[in-house]
């Protein structure tokens, strides 16, 4: 099967980005041909649906769209009326588009990267929380910082970082156990990163798959997520963040409802990680070559790819 995927983010740094990436290394080691920004009888566009791009009129025209609330922007109904079939990455997408097109929906699942190898970490008395996302609203970094001063204001055992973009601003935070780190890191930054903390904390109220959470139990890292929107749930059921299907609070970016996590229960469950650190610390390193089998961008990008040819190559 040859496709060609138009309208790629280069921006290996944000979830489109490091996804476009991703399925292009990728598809290179598989049967199929994958060309990038050339006229194609099979035709994939990986944005939001205002920004489809297909250059050959006579294609099978497929758009790619991560979203993150039960509503979408009025300037997608153009774009999501040219194409001929939609993928999405997760099963809350696919559920919250599906009433504004009558276009086949397929979940095309992200992956993993190996280099977010497993680190069995110890545990040295200090316990170590990880946010990442700011000033991606939707992460919400504010329940993070209120449930962690709650819980451990002034506290030298237990340790706050909160990992941001590139020189955004953040609300002064005067605390010596919360780090603040805004700048670009690379991968493998990011992994020593991942590396040297215990616990993320990931409450945010939707995402078009969750890389960040997959990521950390790759390394072999509980993660505290917020139920709803996860796709992967099963490796960390008693870490899940209850949560309620709400009206967004960012109207203008995510309309509709989104998954607005339980604060109590986030609070609830940051303590179960300092109480059971050791127990959770060894069950996720275990957890962990599983992630890896399953998640495989490789193995996540060929088992789509020979479906998809499968179902329209005739």
């Amino acid at each position: 099967m040859k496709i060609s995927i138009n309208n790629g983010d280069s921006a290996v740094f944000t979830g489109y980005g490091h996804a476009t990436l991703k399925l292009m290394s990728n598809l290179a080691k598989t049967k199929h041909s994958v060309v990038m920004n050339r006229p194609s009888d099979f035709e994939m566009t990986f944005s939001h649906p205002q920004n489809y791009v297909f250059l050959n009129p006579d294609s099978y025209k497929i758009g790619y769209t991560a979203w993150e609330s039960t509503e979408i922007p009025e300037e997608w109904h153009e774009g999501l009326s040219k194409i001929d079939e939609l993928w999405v990455p997760n099963q809350f997408t696919k559920d919250s588009l599906s009433k504004y097109t009558d276009k086949p929906i397929y979940v095309f699942k992200h992956g993993l990267d190996p280099v977010y190898e497993p680190k069995k970490r110890t545990y040295d008395g200090v316990l170590k929380f990880l946010h990442i996302g700011y000033p991606a609203v939707r992460k919400n970094l504010p329940d993070v910082i209120n449930a962690f001063l709650e819980l451990y204001k002034g506290r030298e055992d237990v340790h706050l970082t909160i990992k941001a973009y590139e020189n955004c601003e953040i609300p002064f935070i005067d605390e010596p156990n919360i780090t603040v780190i805004a700048k670009t890191y690379t991968t493998s930054q990011m992994v020593d990163l991942l590396h040297s903390h215990h616990v993320m904390v990931y409450p945010s109220w939707g995402e078009g798959f969750g890389l960040i959470p997959l990521q950390a139990l790759g390394t072999g890292m509980p993660a505290i997520v917020t139920d709803g929107w996860c796709d992967y749930s099963e490796y960390m059921p008693d870490l899940m963040i209850k949560s309620k299907l709400s009206y967004s609070p960012w109207l203008t970016y995510h309309p509709g409802r989104m998954f607005k996590p339980d604060f109590e229960h986030l609070k609830e469950l940051m303590l179960y990680c300092e109480n059971n650190i050791t127990f959770l610390l060894e069950r996720h390193f275990n957890l962990s070559k599983e992630i890896h089998e399953e998640w495989n961008w490789e193995k996540v990008v060929s088992e789509y790819f020979d479906g998809v040819e499968a179902r329209l190559v005739v």
